[in-house]
């Protein structure tokens, strides 16, 4: 199990945040050495058939299939600087209770249910905080990140041969990008969204930009900085800013802020890029897997199925990033589903509501394109997304497995 070498934290400021009628999960804890974290770890009971994409009963089901396996499909999400779970609210529903796209019989467990996880990484959210801004380092931001894996997803996955999705942006990227490579059998799919990997380069201007603004205000008014390319109501701004308010807390309680921009790996020599690097190679040479069936033909299996969701209005991370990540990792061997939505700042998921359909129904989808309507407000979007086919090797659409 990974060990925290950081030192440990001499004070600490634990948050008590408040119900929020937006966010009505239970928060669950564990710990981490010393440190106690916060995760939302939500599973209905609900089956669905993923062969029609139609709620079952589960009593009628086993009265009528005795021997009917139901598993449980897991979707990790990982936030950023300097969000908490919460910014995943509105992608929450669409994860847990949307009706999966029918599937081919081939493609995993015909009976599924659903749950979800989503940590507050150390600093952040209702996770403890430590005061001393040098606890925060590459090193002890990965250990606690390796240490939740291995816990709560291993052996989830363990116990299933259902999807595992990762869902990563900004810092939850630039460390989660990092997961399946330690962890190749465990996550079957993933959603990018607005990030990068750590690999010692030149940041662009705008992230320079940000840097430098994070390290000039000590004490950033969380909600403001959330608004300023967020459309963001006043309720949703004070949820932004609860991780860090109450006594004990205010800038001494925002060392994770404040240290996360220093900590991205933009020089050779810093934590995280040797691994970075491991990461965009492993990306870059993974193959589709040819199995045999029954019929003595061979088809293709993709080790890791990627939806990229790219916000086109990040002046951070934006769209030359994304497509320079996604060409370079995904876009060799393997190839990736690609969305944008043109109106989304860098918080992607504020506007992302549509992306768990959007994306399951890409990964059951033998075609090239996909699209998906949405309902919200009285009014009819339609989204859609494109296979792009790997660079090094111009294969066929196959559709997805697992």
């Amino acid at each position: 199990m990974p060990l925290d070498i950081s030192p440990p934290p001499t004070s600490v400021f634990r948050p008590s945040i408040p119900h929020l009628p937006s966010f009505p999960y239970e928060v669950h804890y564990d710990y981490f050495g010393s440190l106690r974290y916060a995760y939302i770890d939500e599973s209905p009971a609900l089956v669905w058939d993923t062969q029609t994409g139609k709620q079952v009963d589960e009593a009628v089901l086993r009265r009528h299939e005795p021997d009917a396996i139901v598993e449980q499909e897991l979707v990790v999400c990982l936030h950023g600087e300097p969000t908490w779970s919460y910014l995943y609210r509105k992608m929450i529903p669409g994860f847990l209770y949307a009706p999966p796209a029918p599937r081919s019989q081939s493609s995993g467990p015909r009976y599924i249910k659903r749950r979800l996880l989503a940590p507050d990484f150390i600093g952040f959210g209702r996770s403890d905080k430590p005061t001393d801004d040098a606890y925060y380092t590459w090193e002890s931001h990965r250990a606690w990140l390796l240490d939740f894996v291995s816990k709560h997803v291993v052996s989830h996955s363990r116990r299933s041969s259902a999807r595992v999705t990762l869902v990563v942006q900004d810092w939850g990227g630039i460390l989660g990008l990092i997961l399946p490579v330690l962890f190749p059998y465990v996550f079957t799919h993933m959603i990018v969204m607005n990030t990068a990997l750590g690999l010692g380069v030149e940041p662009t201007k705008g992230w320079i930009a940000f840097r430098d603004f994070m390290a000039k205000y000590s004490d950033v008014d969380i909600g403001n900085l959330l608004k300023r390319g967020t459309p963001v109501s006043e309720e949703e701004m004070n949820a932004y800013r609860a991780p860090f308010a109450g006594p004990g807390g205010g800038e001494k309680a925002k060392g994770g802020v404040r240290r996360f921009p220093q900590l991205v790996p933009i020089k050779p020599w810093q934590e995280g890029v040797a691994e970075s690097h491991a990461a965009l190679n492993y990306y870059a040479n993974l193959c589709p897997i040819l199995e045999s069936d029954s019929t003595g033909k061979g088809e293709k299996r993709r080790p890791l199925q990627v939806f990229v969701c790219i916000g086109e209005s990040d002046p951070v991370l934006g769209t030359g990033v994304m497509d320079q990540l996604s060409q370079a990792a995904w876009g060799k061997r393997l190839g990736f589903w690609r969305t944008t939505i043109p109106e989304a700042g860098h918080f992607v998921q504020e506007w992302a509501s549509h992306i768990p359909q959007l994306s399951d129904i890409a990964w059951s989808s033998k075609e090239g394109s996909v699209s998906f309507d949405e309902d919200k407000e009285g009014k009819t979007r339609t989204w859609a997304a494109e296979w792009r086919q790997p660079e090094l090797k111009a294969d066929a659409r196959m559709g997805a497995k697992l």
